[in-house]
């Protein structure tokens, strides 16, 4: 469930810290998803019988269609987070995701502080994934690279 920021303006805290280095700007809580970046990285994964879908596929051009729904997929879950960024993790921090119902095992790890970065892992039949980073921006700009058995 959405939660509004409150009184707390983006702006507000941009305008009053031009030209400083945001990274190193205290930003307000009620700012943050909550959840972590590791969490969040999972999160993308939803939807994933996407790509099983698209490892059964004998046609080229419906294998396409279901990499490219999963791919807007990770969109869903930022519906009602939008403006809003999770929480860096720690260095060495983990998370795990089991899911039998979805047929997949997920472990992450926060494993660079400056610039941030992780590592995923999901190990699952049928298709391997790869995530190659993240952006410090508001859009993500990581790559993300699926390899289908045929």
């Amino acid at each position: 469930q959405y939660v509004p920021a409150g009184d707390v303006s983006l702006w507000n805290i941009l305008r009053n810290n031009v030209g400083k280095d945001l990274s190193k700007v205290s930003m307000p809580v009620q700012l943050n998803e909550p959840l972590n970046t590791l969490q969040r990285l999972c999160e993308e994964l939803e939807y994933s019988t996407l790509l099983d879908a698209a490892s059964r596929c004998a046609d080229p051009c419906e294998r396409l269609v279901c990499v490219a729904a999963f791919a807007v997929s990770a969109y869903a879950s930022t519906y009602y987070r939008a403006g809003s960024k999770p929480f860096n993790p720690v260095l060495g921090e983990t998370y795990e995701c089991v899911r039998p119902d979805k047929g997949f095992r997920f472990i992450s790890e926060q494993v660079f502080s400056w610039p941030a970065r992780l590592g995923g892992r999901d190990t699952r039949t049928g298709w391997k994934n790869k995530f190659w980073g993240k952006s410090l921006e508001i859009v993500p700009v990581g790559t993300v690279n699926v390899k289908l058995p045929r």
